[in-house]
């Protein structure tokens, strides 16, 4: 089983953040650990942002959730496309194919708890901060 772990970057007023030749200031950033490591500091997911949104969707049911997409919001420009998201007694899975298959199995109530941890941090960000990516353009069918 795998460790699921969500925490925030926060990027200042003074502050700039380049990813993909794109500059953020100003907002935070969720990162992503699995098994203790920052998924998005990966080589395989260089110019990834996580869409908390869709982690928090993922909650609810089993279904396909656009997780991950591209550091300008598009997923297409980096060739994301929704992941499975499968609920399944006390467990979580994620299944999806980026440049290799990726399986990772979580238990349900510690994938709760990291993703309301990380819900809570957000909402007590200074309101003149704001979580990137701000918008995002589902994949092309």
């Amino acid at each position: 089983m795998n460790k699921f772990a969500l925490s925030l970057n926060v990027i200042g007023a003074n502050e700039i953040k380049e990813i993909d030749d794109i500059q953020f200031s100003s907002c935070a950033f969720v990162q992503i650990e699995i098994d203790g490591l920052n998924l998005l500091d990966q080589k395989v997911f260089s110019g990834t942002l996580l869409n908390f949104n869709e982690v928090r969707r993922s909650l609810q049911s089993s279904g396909k959730y656009l997780i991950f997409t591209c550091a300008c919001g598009i997923a297409d420009d980096a060739g994301w496309t929704e992941i499975d998201v499968i609920h399944q007694q006390d467990l979580v899975y994620w299944e999806f194919e980026y440049d290799s298959d990726f399986r990772f199995v979580f238990n349900a109530q510690q994938y709760r708890e990291a993703i309301e941890t990380c819900e809570n941090a957000i909402i007590a960000l200074p309101s003149e901060f704001f979580i990137e990516p701000q918008s995002v353009v589902f994949p092309s069918t």
